[in-house]
């Protein structure tokens, strides 16, 4: 299977995120790059995790598609760790998954230690 079914989510205060998820198994594994890298950079971690593992991981919000990082600035968007904390546990909740081991990548990691703290 691949890895490259998408998703998007709308969040509460606008903000549209957009991710990738597919695999196989049972334990989910959410990948969260360093904000800012480009999701298609996950590729390898992704295709790596696939035969093994479900594993899903999404596009930082505000800095790629409809609501780049101008339009945010001139909205007042948040940008900060609770809010991208908030999109993790909104890409765990649309994808079903209860629980799921984190990787973080970078910066990522940071989010990663947030995540499980906060859930």
């Amino acid at each position: 299977m691949s890895w490259s079914r998408g998703f998007e989510i709308q969040r509460p205060d606008g903000i549209e995120i957009s991710g990738a998820n597919g695999g196989n198994g049972d334990t989910p594994i959410l990948v969260l790059g360093a904000p800012g890298l480009p999701l298609e950079l996950l590729g390898p971690w992704l295709r790596a995790l696939r035969d093994r593992f479900p594993a899903a991981a999404w596009r930082t919000r505000g800095l790629f598609g409809r609501h780049s990082a101008a339009e945010v600035d001139g909205r007042g968007y948040d940008l900060g760790v609770d809010a991208q904390v908030g999109d993790a546990i909104a890409v765990l909740d649309r994808l079903g998954w209860p629980k799921a081991n984190l990787f973080g990548l970078c910066g990522g990691a940071a989010l990663a230690l947030a995540v499980a703290a906060s859930h």
